[in-house]
Formats: C-alpha cells, structure tokens, sequence
C-alpha cells in the first residue's frame, strides 16, 4: 500500500496506467529454439475493444487443427476466463473467440495435459483455494470438473509433467498481498498425475528474488530439463526466464537461469508465457496504455468484489 502511495506521488499518471496482454504465434519454431533462434514473423491475436487483454497461451493438436487456449479478462467485469482460437483462422486473419471455460471465480493459466489419451486442463483458480483437474469431454469447449489436486491451497499457474518416469506439480500460492505467488515454490511428486500428491521434503521453496512463479510448461532438451519462470523484480511479469534444473528428486531441488526473453515492440514492457507443440510457439507480452476508465475500475472491484 504504502509503495502505491509513493509511485502515485511520484507520477500521478500511474492511476490510469493500464497494462495490456497480446498474444503472439510463432511458426517453425520448437523448445530449442528458444536458446537460440528469434522470434520472427509473430502472428498477432488482438484483443477486443470490451476485453483487456489475452494471455497465458497454451497450445495442442489434440482436437486435431492446432487451437490455442489462452486467459481472456475484462477489466469492466474484473473477470477471467478460458478462451480459444484455432490457429489457421489467426493465420487467416479471421478469427473468432471462443469460451473454453467460464465460472464463478477468476480463471487463467489453462495448462493442458494429455495422460492416457484424454486432455486435462489445470486452469488456476486460486479463487476456490484449490488445484483442480479438468478433462475434455470430445470437443475444446466442453470440459467437466475431474477432481480436486490440492486443496486448500491458492495455487498460482501450476504445472504438471513427467520427468524421468515420475511426475512433478510445480506451483507457487497466493497469501493476501503477500509476494508468496512470486518467490515462494511448491513442489509435488506422484506416481500419477490424476491423484496421490506429496509434498516435495523442501516445501516451501523460497526464493531472494520474485523468480520462482512459472510462465509455461517444463521441457526436456537433450535430456535436461527446462523450466519457464516469470521474473516479476522490475514489474509483474516483466521477463521470461528459462532455468536449468539441475536437481529433481523427492528431496533435492536446484536450478540455474539460462536465458531471460523480454517483450516485443511495441509491446515490450513484459512477456512472462512460453509454450511449443510441434513445432509451432506462443508467447504473451504487455505495453502500458493509459485509460481514465481504468482507475474507475479498480475502485469498483476494490470496493465492491465479493
């Protein structure tokens, strides 16, 4: 509170300040690619004039055509929920949204699983003070409620994987207005990613710097894995990070930032998402516009949000 108080001081403008998510595709590019390659001949998917922004994408083929799932916010609403758009119709340029997943609470970060030939989304949902599954019932805007991960837990972008015939839960938590989202990481393991979470032995992983949030799925390159991370030191997603994790183990954990990715001009100010399927990426990133709408909006949700 009392560095808002400061910022708005030093630049009253920072009230109506608006921070403005995009999404971009990028094809012919794969997770190692990432160390080396840019990015080029983005594929931009603009936001509405009455939304805010898109962010968080995840993308699949499992329905077959490529379709990228992503977080959709209005700020008029101060609500998120899961979207969709087939890759073709924004490589057309005639593209229309679709609602993946809408509920009472806020939704984001609908990372996607395929286990057993069916796909799970875990869409964070810190709001229900859970990390709950979701599958897919035939189609991209059918899902059903599976099962509850983690409960009484306010989990902030969680991942799933399978790493060295075991699998791993990654997620940071959400404590008030505390920075615990950013810097404080907690790990599962379990011989199955539908049920039978433990504790990793370190549980609560805490970081000096705000660099502990993810920002994508974990991928494997010549048999090391890779971690997307936010760093949120300069502003809230403000650059992607990749670390190297050099210890996963039941009770051991290390890793090491290998590569940082910042935004895109114009939209250059934060870029905190990565993820590749087959060959075919999707980033986010922010610019900061100015709306006196803006701060009417704050003042709502912060006074009358349930």
């Amino acid at each position: 509170m009392f560095d808002t108080i400061k910022q708005v001081i030093k630049n009253p403008m920072v009230l109506f300040q608006q921070t403005c998510w995009r999404i971009g595709i990028v094809q012919n590019y794969s997770e190692e690619d990432i160390f080396s390659k840019d990015m080029e001949n983005i594929h931009w998917i603009y936001e509405s004039p009455e939304e805010n922004f898109y962010a968080d994408p995840f993308i699949t083929d499992y329905f077959g055509p490529p379709i990228v799932f992503f977080e959709r916010f209005s700020e008029k609403d101060y609500h998120g929920n899961i979207s969709y758009v087939y890759l073709e119709d924004v490589l057309s340029k005639r593209y229309e949204i679709h609602t993946a997943l809408d509920l009472p609470t806020h939704l984001s970060y609908p990372y996607l699983l395929e286990y057993d030939g069916e796909l799970y989304m875990i869409p964070e949902n810190n709001e229900s003070h859970t990390i709950s599954l979701y599958k897919s019932i035939g189609s991209p805007d059918k899902w059903e409620y599976v099962t509850t991960l983690i409960d009484n837990f306010n989990g902030i972008d969680t991942v799933i994987f399978e790493y060295q015939n075991h699998w791993w839960m990654f997620s940071t938590v959400k404590k008030g207005r505390s920075s615990s989202e950013n810097s404080e990481l907690h790990i599962w393991h379990s011989n199955t990613p539908l049920s039978g979470w433990k504790p990793h032995k370190l549980n609560p992983i805490q970081y000096d710097n705000p660099v502990a949030r993810g920002g994508g799925k974990p991928f494997i390159v010549d048999d090391i894995l890779y971690r997307p991370v936010q760093d949120c030191s300069r502003v809230y997603g403000g650059e992607l990070l990749i670390k190297e994790v050099s210890k996963l183990t039941e009770n051991e954990f290390s890793e090491k930032t290998i590569k940082k990715i910042v935004g895109k001009p114009p939209f250059d100010y934060a870029c905190h998402t990565f993820n590749c399927s087959n060959s075919i990426a999707v980033i986010d990133v922010a610019r900061i516009k100015y709306s006196f709408t803006h701060i009417w909006y704050l003042i709502k949700n912060s006074l009358f949000k349930k």
